[in-house]
C-alpha cells in the first residue's frame, strides 16, 4: 500500500509538471511579424501577458517617447507605449493554444479578441479578431534568444 501511494504521489507530481511547462512555454521574448516591435510574455495569477518592451520607431518627431495617443480611454492617452500589456488574459487550453484574451492595437486604440498557437518553440502565431476567430488575421511572432 505504501509503494502505491508513493508511486500514486510521483505519477501525479510530474503529470503535473509536464503540463506545466506546456501552459508555461509561451513564455518569454518575441519579434513581431514586421519586426517593429518586442513583447515579453509573462504569467500573472494563472493567465498570461504581453507586455510591449521595444518599437522600433519609439520617439515622435521632438524625439520624445511615443504616447497610446489612440486609446479610447482618455485617461490613457499620455502613457508611454513602452511598457503596455498588448496582450491580456490569455488561458491555455489544450494543444498549445491559449485563449480568451485581448489584444491591444497601438496604432488604432482598438481591442481584438485573441487567441495564440504555438506550433514549434521558436514561433508564435497571434490571431485577432472580432466576433468568430475564423474572421481574423494572424500574425507570426518569433522568439528572441535571451
Amino acid at each position: 500500500m505504501k509503494a502505491f501511494v508513493i508511486c500514486f504521489i510521483i505519477l501525479t507530481t510530474s503529470t503535473y509538471s509536464a503540463f506545466s511547462q506546456k501552459e508555461d512555454a509561451i513564455l518569454g521574448k518575441w519579434i513581431s511579424s514586421r519586426e517593429t516591435e518586442k513583447i515579453e510574455i509573462y504569467k500573472k495569477d494563472n493567465k498570461f501577458f504581453g507586455k510591449l518592451i521595444w518599437l522600433k520607431d519609439s520617439v515622435d518627431n521632438d524625439q520624445k517617447p511615443l504616447k497610446d495617443i489612440h486609446n479610447p480611454d482618455g485617461s490613457l492617452k499620455g502613457r508611454s507605449l513602452i511598457g503596455i500589456d498588448i496582450l491580456k488574459n490569455l488561458s491555455y487550453g489544450r494543444r498549445n493554444i491559449w485563449r480568451g484574451g485581448t489584444s491591444y492595437d497601438t496604432k488604432s486604440g482598438r481591442s481584438y479578441n485573441c487567441q495564440v498557437a504555438l506550433p514549434d518553440s521558436s514561433s508564435l502565431n497571434v490571431r485577432k479578431f472580432f466576433g468568430l476567430a475564423i474572421m481574423g488575421r494572424t500574425e507570426n511572432w518569433k522568439r528572441l534568444s535571451d
